[in-house]
C-alpha cells in the first residue's frame, strides 16, 4: 500500500504553499504559529515519510543551496516506512523570498527539462531494523531537470500527482554576485551587551547594477536556519561607490541564547551520556533519556555542538540510510513547576524548526519536569528547549537556557533582487558569519 493521500486539510496546506499566492507578514513578530508553520515551504504530508535530508554532496552539515550553473548537486534523502516500493517524482517550483509561488513565470522560464519532472530511482529496504522502511535518495540538478534562475525553489516529491505530495522542502539557488562582508558583535548598549549579538554588513554590487536598491532589493537575515525569527526586509543605511551598507547599532539583533544540547543514539548496544536506559517495546526500540536542569540562571559555559543540526549515523552497522533504525525517544527535562501561559518543545532542525504537537512536551507533576516523545533514526543530534507563548512566535529558545551574548552562532545574509520589469527574484548574494571568529 503507498502512503495515505491528503485529507482536505492538508491538502488546503499544500495549495497555500505551491498554488495560491498568500500574504506574509514582513514582521515576525508576534505571528500566530499554526498559521506561519502552514506557509513553510519544508512540509511532510504523509505519515509514513520520515527523516528528510537535503546537503550538498559531499558536506553533511550543509544546507540546502545550490550555485546556478555549479555542477556540485544537492543530495535529497529519506525514509517511507509504509515499506513498501513506490515511484515516487520531483519537481521544483519558483518562489518569491517570502515562499509564494513567483506569479508570470512557467516552468518553461525557470526549469530546463522535458516532462519538468523526474524519477527517485535509488531506493533500497531496511536492513535488520526493528522498524522496517525503504531508504530513498536521488539527486539534483541532473540531465533530466535543472534551474536555470536564481532563487527560492519549493521541492515537490510525490507519488502521482505534484497537487498530492508526500513532502515538500524549500532550497535556494544563488548567482553569487555580491560580496557580502560583515562581522559579529556584541551590543554597545550594556542593558542587553551580555545577552544578544548583532551584525553589521556591506554588500558590494561591483558585478550587477541595480536599479533602485531601497524598492528592489530583499535582505534577509537568519540564525542557525530558523525561520521564526528572521529579519526581514533590510534596507540600506547608506549607499557608498556601490557598496550598501547595513552598519547601524540595534539594526540587526539576536538573543544569543545557548549553546544546543545533544542526544546521542549512535548505538542501540551501550548507554551514551544522558541515557539511562535502552529497551524493545512493540518490537520497536525505546530509549529513556534524563536531560541536565535549565542552564537560564547558570553561568554561561562553551560546549561544542553542530549548529542545530543532525546526523544520521549508527555504530550497529555498516550503512546508515538502511541500518539505522528507529527509536521512541523518551525525554525528560527536570523542571519545578508548568510553564505559565506557554508551551514547551524540542526543536532543531531535525523538525524543521517546527512547533508541533509531535515534538511538544507535556508537563508531569508527579516526576517534576516534562516528557517530550520523539521517533527518530539512529544518529546524533543538536536540539534546544524553546517556549511559546500564547500561540504566538518567534519561540523563546532562552527561557529555559539563557541567553548569552557568547555563544558560537551561525548567521546566514541572503540578498534578492528583482529587475524592473522582471517577475521573479533573484538570489544574488549568500554569505554566512560565525560569531566564534569575532569575539
Amino acid at each position: 500500500m503507498g502512503y495515505q493521500k491528503m485529507n482536505n486539510s492538508n491538502r488546503a496546506v499544500f495549495q497555500l504553499i505551491a498554488i495560491s499566492i498568500f500574504i506574509f507578514s514582513t514582521s515576525i513578530r508576534a505571528q500566530n504559529v499554526t498559521d506561519m508553520q502552514d506557509k513553510r515551504p519544508d512540509q511532510i504530508f504523509s505519515e509514513n515519510i520520515k527523516t528528510v535530508q537535503i546537503n550538498r554532496e559531499g558536506v553533511e552539515l550543509g544546507d540546502p543551496v545550490l550555485v546556478l550553473n555549479e555542477d556540485i548537486p544537492l543530495v535529497c534523502t529519506f525514509d517511507d516506512l509504509s515499506a513498501d516500493y513506490l515511484d515516487y517524482k520531483f519537481t521544483l517550483i519558483h518562489c518569491d523570498p517570502e515562499w509564494n509561488p513567483t506569479e508570470g513565470l512557467t516552468k518553461e522560464d525557470y526549469l530546463e527539462s522535458f516532462y519538468f519532472e523526474d524519477y527517485v530511482r535509488d531506493y533500497e529496504p531496511s536492513y535488520n531494523t526493528t522498524t522496517p522502511f525503504v531508504h530513498y535518495s536521488f539527486k539534483f540538478p541532473n540531465e533530466n531537470i535543472r534551474p536555470v534562475l536564481s532563487g527560492n525553489y519549493l521541492l515537490v516529491v510525490y507519488e502521482d500527482t505534484p497537487e498530492e505530495p508526500a513532502f515538500t522542502r524549500g532550497i535556494f539557488v544563488t548567482e553569487q554576485l555580491t560580496g557580502i562582508e560583515g562581522r559579529v558583535a556584541k551590543s554597545a548598549n550594556p542593558a542587553v551587551r551580555p545577552e544578544v549579538q548583532q551584525l553589521f554588513f556591506t554588500v558590494s554590487m561591483d558585478r550587477i547594477y541595480l536599479d533602485d536598491p531601497y524598492r528592489n532589493l530583499k535582505v534577509i537575515v537568519s540564525q542557525h536556519g530558523r525561520w521564526d525569527n528572521e529579519i526581514t526586509d533590510l534596507t540600506p543605511t547608506m549607499i557608498t561607490n556601490n557598496k550598501l551598507h547595513f552598519e547601524q547599532e540595534g539594526m540587526v539583533v539576536f538573543k544569543g541564547n545557548n549553546e544546543f544540547r545533544f542526544l546521542d543514539l549512535k548505538s542501540l548496544r551501550y548507554l551514551a551520556p544522558k541515557v539511562s536506559e535502552i529497551s524493545v517495546a512493540d518490537g520497536r526500540y525505546e530509549a529513556f533519556i534524563t536531560d541536565r536542569k535549565p542552564a537560564r540562571f547558570l553561568a554561561y559555559q562553551y560546549r561544542e555542538d553542530i549548529n542545530g543540526k543532525y546526523l544520521i549515523h549508527t555504530e550497529d552497522g555498516r550503512d546508515a540510510g538502511t541500518e539505522a533504525d528507529y527509536v521512541n525517544v523518551k525525554l525528560f527535562l527536570p523542571y519545578d513547576r508548568p510553564i505559565a501561559g506557554g508551551k514547551l518543545y524540542v526543536t532543531g532542525d531535525f523538525c524543521n524548526w517546527k512547533y508541533l504537537e509531535e515534538n511538544r512536551a507535556i508537563y508531569s507533576p508527579g516526576k517534576g519536569g516534562y516528557f517530550a516523545d520523539l521517533f527518530l533514526k539512529q544518529g546524533y543530534y543538536n536540539y534546544t528547549w524553546a517556549v511559546v507563548e500564547l500561540g504566538n512566535l518567534p519561540a523563546d529558545a532562552a527561557f529555559i537556557d539563557g541567553t548569552f551574548s557568547d555563544v558560537q552562532n551561525l548567521y546566514t545574509i541572503r540578498v534578492y533582487y528583482r529587475n524592473p520589469g522582471d517577475y521573479h527574484y533573484r538570489l544574488i548574494g549568500r554569505q554566512v558569519l560565525n560569531s566564534s571568529e569575532y569575539f
